[in-house]
């Protein structure tokens, strides 16, 4: 009896299989000379330490459409990371080529020259690179935990990460296909009139990354991880959001004596904050609020480094302020370990007894404090 062997594809297997899928002439803006694997991660961590650099003395940033204001650093910080969260899984993967997939790497270093050298398409693109650049780790961790063990579900899953890596390197074609040609006059009128176009690639991109993400769910992700628990580290660390702390603050040397401070901190404030979190607290049942923290929604503005504003919004009496608590919860705990700042809280109150709590004043000053 003569037995039979299954052999799962490979992330190179996977990333050809995508690339032969584009047209001919997407196929030819994809050839990005193919220098040594290791040599592009190599140049894209030299590229985006020293643009953290050049970024932090200017303090270079720029505007959404929503007005949220993002700092060019941060996004450079976050490739950093996401590299190095690449080349862990690459020491974890068992039988795993720690320096395969040169072909989105190459895409994204181009991306970043890009930004060097031209910086009135950054906005255009930049945030775009660093969504891409924490995919590719992301996924390749599901490549190793899923697509070992073959079934339908895997092989669904083998075809949304085939079709999702297709969509990324056909924005990274588009890319290169307009922002190649150094004769072209790329005026800041030309970047934003092609500016829909790469968006509308983008969007493809993000629509298969959903796709991946539901096959995923259904082969198993969370069973699969804990018995992994080396790639489930390096996944929660992926999703843990960037630290940043502004020079100017860090350079601030704190003299005070310990009981001039606390006068000084109850002269601000005196209103128990402390003690209202406590009083939310009261009566939460384990796993409540789970739902809220697992939401992509909410996930996504916790990770986000630019400033922006989360509404939970309910009826008087819907038990927001539990839900609050248990957000400031998870905030609290992520600071204790050092992946998150402290977080700083206020709960507000219409009651006339406690005016301390709807004086816009009084909530300022506590915050403060």
């Amino acid at each position: 009896m003569s037995g039979i062997s299954v052999s799962r594809p490979t992330s190179d297997d996977l990333w050809t299989q995508a690339a032969a899928s584009l047209s001919k002439d997407d196929q030819a803006n994809l050839d990005f000379k193919r220098p040594d694997k290791l040599e592009i991660l190599s140049d894209l961590l030299s590229i985006t330490e020293k643009e953290i650099q050049r970024c932090e003395k200017g303090r270079i940033s720029f505007r959404r459409k929503s007005g949220e204001k993002v700092f060019a650093r941060d996004l450079f910080a976050k490739i950093v990371r996401w590299i190095e969260h690449f080349k862990q899984v690459g020491d974890v993967a068992v039988q795993y080529d720690p320096v395969h997939a040169a072909l989105p790497w190459a895409g994204i270093r181009f991306l970043l020259e890009v930004t060097v050298s031209d910086f009135n398409a950054a906005e255009l693109i930049l945030e775009h690179a660093t969504s891409l650049t924490e995919m590719i780790p992301r996924y390749t961790i599901f490549e190793q935990i899923f697509l070992q063990s073959p079934s339908s579900a895997t092989s669904e899953l083998e075809r949304g990460l085939t079709a999702l890596y297709a969509k990324m390197l056909l924005y990274l074609a588009k890319a290169k296909a307009y922002f190649q040609h150094g004769t072209l006059k790329r005026s800041v009128k030309n970047v934003l009139l092609i500016k829909p176009d790469f968006d509308n690639h983008f969007q493809n991109v993000l629509q298969a990354q959903i796709t991946v993400d539901r096959c995923g769910a259904m082969v198993g992700l969370q069973k699969q991880l804990e018995q992994r628990l080396e790639l489930r580290t390096i996944l929660s660390d992926m999703d843990t959001p960037l630290k940043r702390i502004d020079r100017t603050v860090e350079q601030i040397q704190d003299t005070l004596e310990a009981s001039k401070r606390t006068k000084i901190l109850q002269w601000l404030s005196a209103e128990p904050y402390q003690k209202h979190h406590k009083q939310a607290r009261s009566g939460f049942l384990s796993g409540t609020g789970a739902w809220l923290l697992a939401d992509p929604v909410y996930k996504k503005w916790k990770d986000e480094s630019a400033s922006s504003i989360l509404w939970l919004h309910g009826i008087p009496g819907s038990r927001k302020s539990k839900l609050v608590s248990a957000v400031i919860e998870d905030t609290l705990k992520g600071s204790q370990t050092g992946k998150s700042p402290l977080p700083v809280y206020f709960y507000c109150s219409r009651n006339p007894a406690e005016p301390g709590r709807y004086i816009p004043s009084e909530v300022i000053a506590s915050i403060a404090r």
